[in-house]
């Protein structure tokens, strides 16, 4: 769920990398 990797990321890394999980839903 890239939805829910991008929460976690959120948590974890911060709005960035949300970001980078719009344009690219893949596992950094």
């Amino acid at each position: 769920m890239k939805y829910i990797r991008a929460w976690f990321s959120l948590k974890t890394k911060g709005k960035i990398q949300v970001q980078i999980l719009e344009v690219y839903p893949v596992s950094l």
